[in-house]
């Protein structure tokens, strides 16, 4: 069996760039043949995606597997160009992604894209149970992200000697994460809570606006290899991610839930699905810098262990990764007519 992994990245932070990893770290180990269609595209703010789809496209014809699986609706064009058998996985509502940063008009486009790609799968797999309700018609398969826990945690080898009341925001730095209202919100928590720091890892379209906005007690860290996010995870007081809008199942909260950090996070896409309000995080609403300051603060004020302890045990639960390894093993083998 051999299966060709398509996608944008599989390196770097990002919920598509760890699954993808993870998937061909797994398969390999159980001497599956992988190869991995990604990257080709231009360095450059706003092609990276459209000039993947279009390279990708064009180099898969030189690829031959048995099965291509693609991740991520820019994924879909070169996957419709290849000889064998499809797996699409939709990482949320990509149409509804492509609406809010571009647009209505490009959302449009992107759901007539959606239409007449998708019919042309052999199998359409989501993150999560909404995004499985959105794409009911094309019968999808629910399969959620996965962590493997164990290693993941012990990727922390040079752990980051953080101070106390050290929160932390792991991912992009564009709109849709609301990282911003997160730095506004700051200037509140920092007056409540004077000790607090409030460290943000990625990069993003709006850097330069948050280091304007910037104030005291916050740190840009830029951008930091996957392997290192352990080591600043495990001294993290607690874990914070505004989105805006989700429409999958953001890996970095699994993470962080995987470390026993406590996490507070916006009521969006899949993030309802991974936090219990009160059980296993803080969930609030999207845009709201007063419920965002208030959740901090009382993260901050109030022991949050036992929280963070039952969302470990969730992750472990229901979102390891070998589990969603065998549901993918199961589809592929099902497409090649291997369960005799």
């Amino acid at each position: 069996m051999k299966i060709c992994l398509i996608a944008p990245r599989a390196e770097g932070i990002g919920g598509i760039a760890a699954t993808v990893r993870q998937l061909k770290e797994k398969l390999a180990e159980r001497g599956v043949d992988v190869e991995l269609l990604t990257g080709g595209y231009i360095s450059r703010k706003g092609l990276m995606n459209p000039t993947f789809a279009l390279s990708a496209a064009i180099r898969i014809k030189k690829v031959k597997a048995d099965i291509y699986h693609a991740h991520g609706g820019f994924s879909m064009f070169a996957l419709s160009r290849a000889e064998g058998h499809k797996v699409m996985t939709l990482h949320g509502n990509w149409h509804k992604a492509i609406e809010f940063l571009h647009g209505k008009m490009a959302g449009k486009i992107a759901k007539k894209m959606e239409n007449i790609y998708l019919k042309k799968v052999d199998i359409l797999t989501v993150v999560s149970k909404s995004a499985a309700k959105e794409y009911e018609k094309f019968n999808p398969i629910y399969i959620p992200n996965g962590i493997d826990v164990e290693k993941f945690a012990k990727k922390a080898k040079s752990p980051i000697d953080l101070p106390p009341n050290s929160v932390l925001y792991v991912g992009r730095l564009s709109k849709e994460k609301g990282v911003d209202i997160l730095v506004r919100a700051w200037k509140q928590v920092h007056t409540e809570v004077p000790n607090a720091n409030l460290y943000i890892i990625g990069d993003g379209p709006l850097k330069n606006t948050l280091e304007k906005q910037a104030n005291r007690g916050v740190s840009l860290v830029g951008l930091v290899p996957h392997d290192e996010i352990p080591n600043w995870l495990v001294n993290a007081t607690l874990f914070v991610l505004p989105s805006v809008m989700e429409t999958g199942m953001p890996m970095a909260l699994l993470e962080a839930m995987a470390m026993k950090v406590p996490v507070i996070a916006t009521k969006t896409g899949a993030i309802p699905e991974v936090i219990e309000q009160g059980e296993t995080g803080i969930i609030i609403e999207p845009k709201s810098e007063k419920e965002l300051k208030n959740a901090i603060i009382y993260a901050l004020t109030h022991n949050m262990k036992p929280i963070a302890q039952k969302a470990y045990r969730k992750v472990k639960r229901e979102y390891n990764i070998n589990k969603i390894v065998d549901a993918y093993i199961q589809i592929y083998k099902n497409l090649l007519g291997e369960n005799q």
